[in-house]
């Protein structure tokens, strides 16, 4: 073996403690313990003073519904002692944050509680990740802090259930079973999954816990779904374990928890509290995620086989009409090269409104198909499969566990479909537009720019889907299993290729306004810079953001103009950064020649052309000003 540090079976230790139990605190590491314990019960003492009533008349949707629970939550949350117990927590990180760099933003954001707050409300701490590695006990304890809030937020949700009268409920067009019912998924499975994800977190931080093994090299399809320690340093032999094995005591209840479910989901459909017209496969689905969280398999292919099975059913149950989706982990992102799916779970809802936006997106994947197709005339042999472009799956992020604790998932790519949540979209949309005023000069309805991010986002995901990272072919020649930067240029090329796709539906149907999908680019941008982290799972984001940045500065569409920057003819825009996308398919993606070392040697030309780049640096020290 190489000098290279893995992780060892030895060293692989699962955890089967309770994380959860109020008896035995004492067992545990502090950070659980000051989180889990004793700030839950100063969040259960604050909020048993009086539960605020639902305020009826601001809902007209299962969405407006959890929106006002959070805000609520979140007032609550502010007269409680918690936040005083958040200041002098980032007081204290400060004194131990190491004196090293790229820890510049972090330390601002510590001395000013209210903005940690703030990003704990919005579950977007993508800007506080460094903390994971200079102080991990810190990353922990907001992690658990964004928990405990949605927990809460799931409490209050269940007393306003019961208030809320049946002529409200048929004005959303719910039933109260079908809500009672989400609610019932988040309490019951949660925790589990939020804890786990914060053992899976501490594995991938162990020394070599983050390094990609032979499984991972050999490019295995469906390695990500194992941990696959080595026998020992001398030895190439692995021993593959299952997710079961790795969390023996989050894994059987959930598996268990998603059995009761099924079966409670089959008795409200026979007292008919349930549509059955639209519920009446979610058991099954439901039986299914259950035995695929309780699968023994070490195979790898196997495995890959019963999770696209997962993906491909839940897909089916959304757009076939069940409004409740439940959706499984697939993304990995918390272990680096070792490449292992985040601990996760999303609950979401689908009502007619969201519906309507699905027809919206169905041009931008036409011409997704069209690219698609013309590149690969000759070159079949570069895709595992032929793959057509897909619908689009919408459905609101009601709630999110694991990574969505502090990066609340707004889309992403899965086998033969893409997944957006709208309601994120257009939350954060509507936060960002104050932004894009004070460095753009960009004023815009927010519905309208609401809209536009939101075909911005669609056009990203479709962007993913051609030569798909979920093809093998693909991931080995770009090197996907094996290295961190690859997942910048795949970033990179989402971004690029979905401004193509854009542009050519402005060209070909005239049916988007320009302008208004540069603005949404260009929000995309600064989030990507200002929320996101240089390092970890926030890496592929952050030089994304900083090599679309430096196309537009050097093409003049974005100029400096007083103490703003100015835009300049904003379908050029779409068609500079339109170019670039093609280029990285031909060069990388449809490429037989390509290999990982080219891919890395592109990311890293690209880090150090933005570094010297003084236009670029220029912008990041306005946007500093600005904020």
């Amino acid at each position: 073996m190489s000098e290279q540090r893995f992780l060892t079976v030895a060293e692989l230790t699962p955890d089967p403690t309770n994380r959860l139990d109020p008896l035995h605190v004492e067992s545990l590491p502090e950070s659980i313990r000051s989180v889990t314990h004793d700030v839950r019960r100063m969040l259960q003492t604050s909020l048993e003073r009086t539960t605020p009533p639902c305020p009826l008349e601001t809902i007209h949707s299962v969405d407006d519904l959890f929106g006002a629970a959070t805000r609520t939550i979140g007032e609550q949350w502010n007269t409680s002692p918690l936040p005083d117990f958040l200041a002098r927590e980032s007081g204290q990180w400060l004194q131990s944050l190491p004196d090293t760099s790229g820890l510049e933003e972090v330390r601002e954001i510590l001395h000013n509680p209210e903005r940690i707050n703030a990003l704990l409300s919005s579950r977007q701490m993508g800007a506080l990740e460094p903390l994971r590695t200079a102080l991990p006990d810190a990353w922990k304890k907001l992690l658990l802090l964004s928990s405990e809030r949605q927990l809460s937020v799931i409490g209050l949700l269940r007393q306003w259930l019961k208030e809320i009268p049946a002529a409200k409920l048929t004005e959303w067009g719910v039933e109260r079973a079908e809500i009672a019912l989400l609610l019932e998924m988040g309490a019951s499975l949660g925790k589990y999954f939020d804890h786990a994800f914060i053992k899976q977190m501490e594995l991938a931080d162990l020394p070599g816990g983050s390094t990609a093994t032979r499984l991972g090299k050999e490019k295995m399809k469906g390695a990500q779904y194992l941990y696959d320690p080595y026998v020992s340093e001398q030895s190439d032999e692995i021993v593959p374990l299952t997710y079961a094995q790795v969390f023996p005591f989050e894994w059987p209840r959930i598996q268990k928890h998603f059995e009761r479910l099924a079966d409670e989901t089959e008795q409200l459909l026979s007292a008919r509290q349930l549509p059955q017209e639209k519920y009446a496969n979610l058991p099954a689905f439901l039986r299914k995620l259950a035995a695929a969280y309780g699968s023994s398999l070490t195979n790898p292919e196997a495995l890959a086989a019963l999770w696209k099975d997962v993906y491909e059913s839940g897909a089916a149950l959304s757009l076939n009409g069940c409004p409740l989706a439940v959706i499984a982990q697939a993304i990995p992102t918390v272990a680096g090269d070792a490449n292992k799916v985040d601990v996760e779970l999303r609950l979401g809802f689908t009502d007619t409104h969201t519906r309507n936006l699905m027809g919206r997106l169905a041009a931008t994947h036409s011409e997704g198909q069209k690219l698609f197709d013309s590149l690969l005339v000759g070159k079949e042999h570069l895709v595992d499969e032929y793959r057509t472009v897909a619908p689009a799956v919408l459905t609101s992020h009601a709630l999110g566990f694991g990574p969505n604790l502090y990066w609340r998932v707004d889309a992403e790519q899965r086998p033969g479909h893409s997944l957006l949540h709208p309601d994120v979209v257009m939350e954060s949309a509507k936060e960002d537009l104050p932004q894009l005023q004070k460095v753009f000069g960009i004023t815009m309805a927010p519905d309208r720019f609401a809209q536009a991010a939101l075909t911005e986002l669609d056009a990203h995901e479709t962007g993913h889907m051609l030569f798909t990272w979920m093809d093998q072919t693909i991931s080995n020649r770009i090197g996907l299993n094996e290295q961190s930067e690859a997942w910048v240029l795949e970033e990179l090329k989402a971004e690029t290729v979905g401004a193509h796709l854009l542009h050519q539906r402005l060209q070909n149907q005239r049916d988007l306004d320009a302008r208004e999908q540069l603005a949404a680019k260009l929000s995309s941008i600064l989030y990507y810079i200002t929320q996101k982290s240089p390092e970890g799972s926030g890496e592929r984001y952050y030089f994304t953001g900083l090599a679309q940045l430096q196309i537009l500065l050097a093409e003049s569409i974005i100029v400096p103009e007083g103490n703003r920057y100015a835009i300049r003819d904003p379908e050029r825009g779409l068609q500079v950064l339109a170019k670039h996308g093609e280029t990285l398919l031909r060069r990388y993606y449809a490429n037989p020649d390509s290999s990982p070392a080219h891919v890395r040697a592109f990311v890293s030309s690209l880090k150090d052309s933005v570094a010297s780049d003084e236009r670029v640096q220029l912008f990041l020290q306005s946007l500093k000003s600005a904020q």
